[in-house]
């Protein structure tokens, strides 16, 4: 047994040491000569243990809370962002994130599919969100009205016009102020249809062959005419109008843009630019 007040050895049934008297500590193991009494901690190695405790516990704290706050706080989200626009075929995704801790969420955005504008005369089936095109174009159909049942648009030729309307008589006169008054004279060519309206789209042209602008008609370069009915199957009438445009240069040289035709039974048959100057008996 060491003296821990000389660091004598003694035997372990000493009491006192034999070199200095100090009383020696007691015995316990009872049969470890070689045993010692653990040296008792000194009051600054004591000190220091327990501030390191102290600090290890602080620590181990404030991770607990900080684990508690960010599992359960509750977030403060931003708006949805999306990242990527789903498409017809393929999905997208948006995301918010938290303005406390920036955690983000991801949400997926289905893909839409298509979705289809049928097919027209001109046009296949197509996707009116991503232009996807399928199939082929209807194509035009050709009615007894000389118009596509479809779209309406006029389908009269050259060849049809003599079945549809002639235009026996057309006369110009030009008043004192430029004023230009038409004189016409319609056959109803159809064999089975009332004509109820003719409504005309007309341009004129001077004597060098430049088309003439209305001098009180804000720049305009056509006038509009109508006729009202009834014009029977194969019967024919004049109509006379007053000034439907005003240019003193007028040649006496125009051009039937436009000639859209009503019938009773509620049809139309439209003649486009170039089709329409086929009326013109003298012309063709």
């Amino acid at each position: 047994m060491k003296c821990i007040n000389c660091g004598k050895d003694n035997p372990i049934e000493n009491k006192f040491c034999s070199e200095c008297g100090a009383p020696l500590p007691e015995n316990t193991t009872g049969f470890n000569d070689c045993a010692q009494p653990a040296a008792e901690s000194s009051p600054k190695r004591n000190g220091k243990k327990i501030a390191l405790r102290a600090v290890l516990i602080s620590l181990l704290a404030i991770v607990v809370i900080f684990l508690c706050w960010y599992l359960f706080h509750p977030h403060q989200y931003s708006v949805w962002t999306t990242v990527k626009e789903a498409t017809c075929t393929s999905d997208g995704y948006r995301t918010r994130t938290c303005s406390l801790c920036r955690k983000t969420e991801t949400e997926t955005l289905s893909a839409t599919g298509h979705s289809w504008k049928a097919a027209t005369c001109t046009e296949p089936k197509t996707c009116i969100r991503c232009g996807l095109k399928e199939g082929s174009a209807l194509g035009h159909s050709k009615n007894d009205s000389y118009n596509c049942s479809r779209c309406g648009l006029g389908m009269a030729t050259k060849s049809d016009v003599p079945n549809i309307l002639d235009i026996t008589r057309q006369t110009w006169e030009i008043n004192s102020v430029g004023g230009i008054e038409p004189t016409i004279t319609f056959k109803n060519k159809s064999s089975t249809k009332t004509i109820k309206y003719i409504d005309l789209t007309v341009e004129f042209f001077n004597s060098v062959g430049d088309k003439l602008t209305n001098d009180i008609g804000f720049g305009q370069t056509t006038a509009s005419m109508q006729y009202t009915g009834p014009l029977k199957p194969g019967a024919s009438e004049t109509v006379y109008w007053n000034p439907v445009f005003y240019n003193s240069t007028f040649g006496h040289t125009l051009n039937f843009k436009k000639i859209e035709i009503q019938y009773t039974d509620g049809t139309t048959t439209t003649l486009e630019d170039g089709v329409a100057n086929e009326t013109v008996v003298s012309w063709r």
